[in-house]
């Protein structure tokens, strides 16, 4: 790929974070990543151009191998393991049995205590768990050697607004501007070296999972939770389309997993799935035809993850249930329509949307059963765990389809060096 020279400028010092005294913070040098003043050209027809696109297959022995490899790994595993597997938990949530948030900033004995017991599949750090480089690197080297199966080490690293690295003056990793700005180029070069160079910084401090890019199309100016953050790359699908395949390209290049969120597009929305319900009024075909192009883009490009949201699409479901416990969207649309064979990811479900509505083990039950692979489960993961895990042994959900998860979970975790 061309190099370019706007990349990097050297910033201010940082300041020292008075909530941590244990911790002695050295002032560290932040990269500033720098837009061109031209803008780039955006080829005509991009959606279908990058729907278009064969990405190069790995080698059919490879994958078979890594197949064998997983499927040995599993049938040692118990079903309480294999449900671990299934959940990515906020490093506060691992002081369980606390169901209210807290922000650890290092391993601690409930966190031994409960990654040995439960075996999670991942674990999300949000700001309040990050301190320095040291701190953070060393904090997850620890859950890591803790951990009897290699952890997912998840992080919201958008760039803008979300960065819990980026944001941090502690933290030697490059500051972006919003996505927004970046979609402005029109420059898919200067997509892909953000996904670049967010990768390459955040795996330096063990991260090997971004919940990232954004792939919303803003069509409602009255959006406040893509839009009013400039979170999404466009309000045209045909930038987002020619963007996001290149920012995953460049972050996955650097072995860390991109994410893309929030199927099936959040940014028609006037609500925040925080606080409440959220309703879309689009239909298959509205969808189909406008916010699902660019996750179409991304899944031909290679993306490990889609993220599913919580926002309610009844002229397609029929209910107020939420996509993420949706069969008709994750199996008819994500896997039928737009072919994808990757790992599925609810939105944090402790999310009002869920929670006002269904306890923690009826939603996590039904978002597993509507074809999500893993679930986000930032606080009082439990209740979660023990629902799934009542349903397996129960026979409501069945092994098999359990299996099917943790299988794709143990081969991506193989494909990305995660599993040695």
């Amino acid at each position: 790929m061309p190099k370019y020279s706007y990349l990097i400028l050297l910033s201010a010092l940082a300041l020292v974070c008075a909530c941590a005294p244990a911790v002695t913070n050295t002032p560290v040098n932040k990269q500033i990543f720098v837009l061109p003043v031209e803008k780039g050209e955006i080829e005509p027809n991009s959606c279908a151009r990058a729907a278009a696109i064969i990405p190069p297959n790995e080698p059919a022995s490879i994958v078979a191998a890594r197949r064998e490899q997983a499927k040995a790994i599993l049938a040692k595993m118990t079903d309480e393991q294999k449900t671990g597997q299934i959940f990515v938990v906020g490093v506060g949530g691992l002081n369980e049995e606390e169901s209210q948030e807290v922000f650890p900033t290092a391993l601690n004995f409930r966190q031994k205590r409960n990654l040995k017991k439960y075996s999670v599949g991942g674990v999300i750090f949000f700001g309040g768990n990050i301190i320095n480089d040291a701190q953070v690197s060393t904090y997850i080297s620890k859950l890591q050697s803790r951990s009897k199966l290699p952890l997912f080490i998840a992080v919201d690293e958008e760039g803008g607004i979300v960065s819990r690295l980026g944001k941090n003056p502690q933290i030697s990793v490059t500051t972006f501007p919003p996505m927004k700005d970046i979609g402005a180029t029109r420059s898919p070069q200067i997509a892909f070296e953000a996904g670049r160079t967010i990768a390459r910084d955040i795996s330096k401090l063990g991260f090997n999972l971004d919940f990232a890019p954004v792939a919303d199309i803003v069509t409602n100016p009255a959006n406040t939770i893509i839009a009013g953050k400039g979170r999404s790359f466009s309000t045209e699908p045909e930038v987002a389309c020619a963007m996001i395949p290149q920012f995953v390209s460049g972050m996955q290049g650097q072995n860390v997993s991109a994410t893309l969120k929030h199927f099936p597009g959040h940014g028609d929305t006037t609500a925040d799935t925080h606080l409440g319900r959220v309703y879309s009024d689009a239909d298959l075909q509205r969808l189909l035809s406008v916010e699902l192009l660019p996750f179409k883009a991304g899944i031909t490009a290679g993306a490990d993850f889609v993220m599913i949201s919580h926002i309610s699409l009844p002229k397609i479901t029929g209910s107020d249930d939420p996509a993420s416990m949706s069969r008709q969207i994750i199996q008819d649309v994500l896997r039928g329509y737009l072919g994808f064979n990757g790992i599925i990811i609810s939105d944090d479900m402790v999310m009002e949307a869920v929670t006002k509505h269904y306890t923690p083990a009826e939603a996590a039950v039904k978002a597993f059963e509507a074809g999500s692979d893993m679930l986000i489960v930032k606080i009082n993961f439990i209740p979660a765990y023990n629902g799934v895990l009542e349903a397996v042994k129960s026979g409501k959900i069945r092994r098999e389809r359990l299996d099917e998860s943790v299988l794709k979970i143990l081969e991506l975790k193989l494909k990305r060096g995660i599993i040695k």
